[in-house]
């Protein structure tokens, strides 16, 4: 399927490639074709959009995400995350959507996938890392055994699937030729 992304004039450049990025990511994991320019999003059969004003619009279906990331510095963490369920799961949120619109997944899968509430730790264990108890997990007592990333993501294809219920749900399985996997057999035993 191909997936236009479209933004408000008021999200900034670094806004807008943060959320690009994530956009980018979920594409390839689910198999979307993204759609970044924006004079062929006419040509997409979903436009993402964060424009609150629908009615006007015109072209192919349209998935409005509520509009809440806000970037931030490196040295202010993430905002405290709280719990969401729908459609029997379970995650937290960054941004929870104070209207009506869904949920703005790509900043979601944003926030996991960057770790950029890491950036304002500025502890560190012997080794360079950061102490377990100043993580996102630890902070606000999470399973770190949970892929919230891959959750926001499956939250997301599922919102696409609402609009286009013959879509998979699940995400690719990647295609891999048998060169590459006796490349990564050979490579394997090379190491052992």
């Amino acid at each position: 399927m191909k997936i236009a992304l479209e933004f408000t004039p008021a999200q900034s450049t670094e806004h807008q490639s943060r959320l690009r990025y994530a956009f980018q990511l979920f594409c390839a994991v689910y198999g979307h074709e993204p759609v970044l320019d924006n004079t062929k999003a006419g040509t997409a059969d979903l436009r993402i959009t964060y424009f609150g004003d629908l009615a006007m619009r015109q072209g192919p279906k349209v998935l409005r995400l509520y509009n809440g990331y806000r970037p931030r510095p490196l040295t202010s963490p993430a905002p405290r995350p709280r719990s969401f369920s729908k459609d029997g799961r379970t995650t937290v949120l960054f941004y929870p959507p104070e209207d009506s619109a869904e949920v703005d997944w790509l900043a979601e899968i944003f926030e996991w996938i960057s770790c950029a509430h890491e950036y304002s730790v500025s502890a560190r264990d012997s080794v360079g890392r950061i102490p377990f108890e100043k993580s996102v997990f630890a902070r606000y007592k999470l399973d770190e055994r949970i892929p919230y990333a891959a959750l926001a993501m499956w939250f997301f294809q599922h919102a696409i699937c609402k609009l286009f219920p013959a879509t998979e749900e699940r995400a690719r399985v990647p295609e891999i030729s048998l060169d590459t996997q006796l490349s990564a057999l050979t490579m394997s035993i090379s190491f052992l």
